[in-house]
């Protein structure tokens, strides 16, 4: 768990141990600022990643990956295109090692499209689709199985 907002915005890294039902909070020098409502994923081979979220004043279009080996945060060099800055975007890992991003908000304008994530290649691509969700903000994706993922807005 990241950041979050408790009277302030936060910037600190937590890992529930559920063996021992007991959180853990990890100390790194290197994390991303202060922020909420941003997406994170699991993306494998022990590592989380982040886009996007937001503080009092700024909407954030930066990628961080942190490792659980190392207790680590790094803020990923992106080539190319990258989403819109946002908060309240959904994000889940794909199989073929990608991530998919789906809509989000900023500044009042709520987004409907779509983005893959390339870990291998350290790129955003936005993917056009026949059909997708109307946009939305506040929602959650998982991934279900092979090529598919559920979004949800409670």
């Amino acid at each position: 768990m990241f950041g979050g907002h408790d009277k302030d915005y936060l910037s600190d890294t937590w890992i529930f141990d559920l063996s021992s039902n007991t959180w853990n909070k990890v100390i790194s020098n290197n994390h991303p600022s202060k922020k909420r409502l941003h997406g994170l994923a699991y993306i494998g081979n022990k590592k989380v990643m982040l886009f996007g979220g937001h503080d009092e004043s700024t909407e954030f279009s930066e990628t961080w990956e942190f490792d659980l080996d190392n207790s680590n945060w790094t803020k990923l060099t992106i080539t190319g295109n990258i989403p819109t800055k946002r908060s309240s975007n959904s994000m889940s890992y794909l199989v073929d090692n990608k991530v998919l991003l789906f809509g989000g908000e900023s500044q009042g304008n709520c987004y409907d499209d779509t983005w893959i994530f390339d870990l291998s290649e350290k790129s955003w691509t936005e993917v056009e689709t026949t059909t997708k969700p109307s946009y939305r903000m506040y929602h959650e994706s998982s991934f279900i199985s092979l090529n598919r993922v559920l979004t949800f807005r409670r």
